[in-house]
């Protein structure tokens, strides 16, 4: 506030108070005894108070709307000089250059359409906070458009050029048509216009996503792990547009081993006989059951034999890594189990029976039932005594 707008409003608080009737304007007041001496005359002087009024009135309303005026003028200088510096560091220190070379990387995947532009804004505003650069995106500094200084017009022109060329990389060749044929002097007015192309709202991005998530498998995902990060992503985006649309931990596991390709059917055998896989109370993690199967695929490509082992044996417990048995709770499951505790001690027992009653079959006998419970499939656990 200036010396002349602080007198001014010394002045009308003057008047207000002199005046007695709230009004600030300045009044040539009547002499006579008193403060309200001119007021005690004729009827013609109670007349001529009528016009005098509104007259006064009117300079007080001119006087109020002018100083407005100026505080209001004054304000948006302020805020827009406060813009100014908060754009100048914003210059100095985001890294536009740096950040356009992130998105051109192959890691970053390019917006293709309605169907990733979720995840494409995510990534993309992740990206942009790390290297400072996101606000020229949003559309903080947009009143500067109109700035009459000329250096800071350079300046914010330059930074716009900047961030337009980048949002162009981060687009495919078909989203950057649209930036091309409608071009954009603002960077935050190329965001609105990828959002109003490619958002999409209602129910049809959920039906997108949800029928993205039962086509992929690992025949189009090239490895486990990819398989894997596909059916997590799909889930992400579902649960960012509604927690409610998570889909149920069974589904997940189910549609992952479904999605597997013929060289994993005998490590779906043995995960099958796992109730924990499909249980709706108590599910069995899906990070643990990719992991598994992932492993299953690294043992593949080393060429180890767990595989063939578990075909030839029809079984295989992945507790103890024995054949012949699964790890699962029952008198036929590992029984490194505690669970099955009961059902090794009873085998137990019964095997010394049988020995202190010279009835347990030895020597070439013993490898011939072996043999014969190997090629059935009918298996016991041996223990030792």
């Amino acid at each position: 506030m200036t010396d002349r707008d602080r007198a001014l409003l010394e002045q009308m608080d003057e008047n207000r108070r002199m005046n007695h009737d709230g009004n600030v304007a300045t009044r040539n007041r009547p002499r006579g005894d008193g403060p309200r001496g001119g007021q005690s005359g004729e009827g013609s002087g109670g007349g001529a108070r009528g016009p005098r009024n509104a007259e006064d009135l009117t300079t007080e309303v001119l006087e109020l709307r002018e100083l407005v005026e100026r505080l209001s003028s004054r304000q948006e200088s302020d805020a827009q000089e406060e813009l100014v510096i908060e754009f100048q560091e914003f210059d100095k220190y985001a890294k536009i250059h740096t950040f356009g070379k992130a998105v051109e990387a192959d890691s970053f995947e390019k917006l293709k359409g309605v169907t990733n532009y979720q995840g494409w804004l995510k990534a993309f505003k992740v990206t942009a906070n790390v290297y400072s650069a996101w606000d020229i995106y949003e559309g903080h500094f947009d009143s500067l458009a109109g700035t009459t200084d000329a250096v800071v017009s350079r300046q914010f022109k330059r930074v716009c050029r900047s961030a337009l060329a980048v949002l162009q990389t981060a687009c495919d060749g078909t989203v950057q048509n649209t930036l091309v044929n409608e071009p954009q002097v603002l960077p935050s007015k190329a965001m609105q216009l990828l959002e109003d192309r490619n958002r999409q709202r209602g129910g049809a991005i959920v039906w997108s996503l949800f029928r993205e998530f039962m086509s992929a498998n690992l025949a189009n995902s090239g490895t486990v792990s990819e398989f894997r990060n596909k059916l997590v992503g799909t889930q992400e985006r579902l649960v960012a547009i509604d927690p409610g649309y998570r889909l149920p931990p069974w589904q997940v596991n189910s549609h992952f081993l479904g999605g597997l390709t013929p060289a994993f059917d005998n490590k779906v055998a043995v995960l099958s006989a796992d109730h924990s896989i499909v249980s709706v109370d108590d599910p069995k993690d899906f990070e643990t059951l990719a992991r598994e199967v992932i492993e299953e695929e690294q043992r593949q490509l080393n060429g180890d034999d767990v595989t063939t082992l578990a075909a030839h044996y029809q079984k295989f417990c992945t507790h103890c890594k024995k054949t012949g048995h699964l790890n699962v709770d029952g008198p036929n499951g590992c029984w490194g189990r505690p669970a099955n505790k009961t059902y090794k001690n009873a085998y137990v027992e019964k095997k010394k029976s049988r020995k202190r009653a010279g009835t347990e079959p030895a020597g070439m006998a013993t490898v011939l039932q072996k043999k014969q419970r190997v090629e059935t499939g009918s298996f016991v656990q041996e223990s030792s005594d």
